[in-house]
This record gives structure tokens, C-alpha cells and sequence, in this order.
């Protein structure tokens, strides 16, 4: 931890199982305000990877300012609680987990609040039976995020002109911002 400032690059994987344990400690980790963790792999192909466990590390990296890529690597991804759950049902999950942290539009207030540096996950999994492809609304949010050259008010800017504001709409909740 003490190091963490200066790990840009993580990989995590072992022989044995990785269990909820061990990807609560993760998040532990990346909600630590001092990483300057970049890339983060994770996983086993010899075991499976919940979706939930995902949906921990999402939100564990909501106001992490430096991590850009998640690679997670597994056996089969799946959720315990729906056994015959569809690739299809698997994918939305993923992608509601996703639009939650890099453009949450439950109020504009959380949407400014979203994580502007995030720009992707790739999911490979042995049985290839889950096909990760981001929503166009999410591949969107991803690129504007991978966007370097900007600020981050320029990409919040950018992901609501882009993503929610077509035709007309009202300006009134926007006079208080910067």
C-alpha cells in the first residue's frame, strides 16, 4: 500500500481460486486515494468470474482518477443466482454496471460525479460463451474518457452534449455549473 503510488500495472492471478475475499481487497485498494494504478488484470481460466465481482470492482473505481483498462480473464462468467441466465441478460448486466460508472444518469449531479478516465473492460473468457460488446452509449462515454487531450469538465461537457442532449431540452439545471 505503501508502494502504490508508484504501481501503474497490476496483474492478479493465481493458482488457487480468487473469491469474493480476495476481489473485496482489490477494491480496497483501488478506492485508495494514493494508486496510480493504470491497468488492472485479473482472474483464473481455471475458474469462473462473477458478474457481481465486476460489478464491485466498478464501484469501487468510481472516483478513481487514474485507472483506464480492466482486463478480467476467466474459466466462464456467469451468476450463481440465475443459472440458465443468458448471454444476452450476462451482457446488459455488464453494460448497466458500466453506463453506471462512466456516465451515471440518475440525476446531472451523479453524471458529473461519474468516472471520466475509465475507457474500457475486455472480458476474455475460455468458453467464449459471453460476449462483452459495449452499448453504443457506453462506447461513447469509453472513447470521450480515453480522450487525453481534455479536461475532465471537457468530457463531462462532451458525454452530455453527445450522449443526452438532442433536439430540445431544458438548460435550467446547468446554470450552477462551471
Amino acid at each position: 500500500s505503501q508502494n502504490a503510488r508508484y504501481l501503474t500495472s497490476l496483474m492478479i492471478s493465481n493458482n488457487g481460486d480468487i473469491g469474493s475475499a480476495e476481489i473485496d481487497e482489490i477494491a480496497r485498494f483501488l478506492r485508495h486515494g494514493s494508486s496510480s494504478l493504470e491497468l488492472l488484470e485479473v482472474g483464473n481460466y481455471r475458474q469462473y468470474f462473477l458478474i457481481r465481482w465486476i460489478e464491485t470492482i466498478y464501484r469501487s473505481i468510481r472516483n478513481n482518477m487514474t485507472l483506464s483498462k480492466l482486463r478480467i480473464f476467466a474459466g466462464s462468467l456467469h451468476d450463481p443466482m440465475d443459472k440458465e441466465a443468458s448471454r444476452k441478460a450476462i451482457s446488459c448486466r455488464l453494460d448497466h454496471a458500466a453506463a453506471a460508472l462512466v456516465c451515471d444518469s440518475s440525476s446531472i449531479d451523479a453524471f458529473c460525479r461519474s468516472n471520466h478516465t475509465f475507457s474500457g473492460v475486455e472480458l476474455t473468457e475460455a468458453r467464449l460463451s459471453v460476449r462483452y460488446a459495449p452499448s453504443p452509449v457506453v462506447r461513447l462515454a469509453f472513447k470521450i474518457n480515453e480522450r487525453g487531450d481534455i479536461s475532465t469538465e471537457r468530457k463531462i461537457r462532451c458525454k452530455l452534449h453527445s450522449i443526452y442532449f438532442h433536439g430540445d431540452f431544458d438548460i435550467v439545471p446547468f446554470y450552477a455549473m462551471k
